[in-house]
């Protein structure tokens, strides 16, 4: 659960920048002139280029995000049926829930990777 709330925030946190980079390109390609005298790229540099590039980004951040929030949904759940483990509990149940809990940790680690 820890790793899906930091996956959250990064994602979070990638987002704004990416959000914030959009906008300064969206300056360079005239679109705010006030912005442009402020913003200087390296030569040679294409502005539509690099746009299309943050926004393939941008894309695939939300594409992880959509996934780490989906997990934090799991991993709450799991969270219930745990603590609702008593001794009454069978072992079939028992054995359904740390199914459950090993392929969480599995989307937990691809997560993490993406």
């Amino acid at each position: 659960r820890y790793s899906a709330a930091s996956l959250r925030s990064i994602t979070t946190e990638v987002l704004k920048v990416l959000n914030a980079t959009e906008e300064l390109f969206q300056g360079v390609d005239g679109q705010d002139k006030t912005q442009v005298s402020t913003i200087s790229l390296p030569p040679n540099t294409d502005p539509h280029k690099l746009d299309q590039q943050f926004w393939k980004l941008e894309e695939n951040v939300y594409v992880a995000a959509g996934s780490v929030y989906s997990l934090e949904a799991e991993l709450s759940d799991l969270e219930e049926c745990a603590r609702g483990i008593c001794s009454s509990t069978s072992d079939m149940e028992l054995s359904f829930l740390e199914e459950q809990v090993a392929a969480a940790a599995a989307k937990a680690q691809q997560s993490e990777l993406q």
